[in-house]
């Protein structure tokens, strides 16, 4: 029951992220594809020039969109754990009553 909960929860987190963030990052950053280079993650990566950089540090949309997405991934992380937490007591639950029959 705590499962699909949490798949929901975990799914609005990350549409917020798609509409919120990933335009802005898109003002900054350059997308690439490049499966051989070590930064990259499943051949994604991503490039900043140094203008653009500066440009972001001073960004108070961005500081303020970085610090949600934190609290996002944070409250996230600590549902999660919750959830694997209800889990695990399950399946211990489960088993001790198998082995008691």
């Amino acid at each position: 029951m705590l499962y699909p909960y949490y798949k929901t929860y975990e799914e609005e987190r990350s549409r917020f992220h798609i509409l919120h963030s990933e335009h802005k990052l898109l003002e900054y950053f350059s997308m690439n594809f490049d499966k051989k280079q070590n930064i990259s993650y499943y051949g994604l990566f991503f490039e900043i020039s140094q203008e653009d950089f500066t440009k972001l540090k001073t960004d108070s949309m961005f500081l303020k969109l970085l610090s949600a997405i934190s609290f996002e991934n944070s409250a996230t992380l600590d549902r999660a754990k919750r959830i694997e937490q209800s889990i695990q007591t399950l399946i211990e639950n489960i088993n001790s009553e198998l082995k008691s029959e």
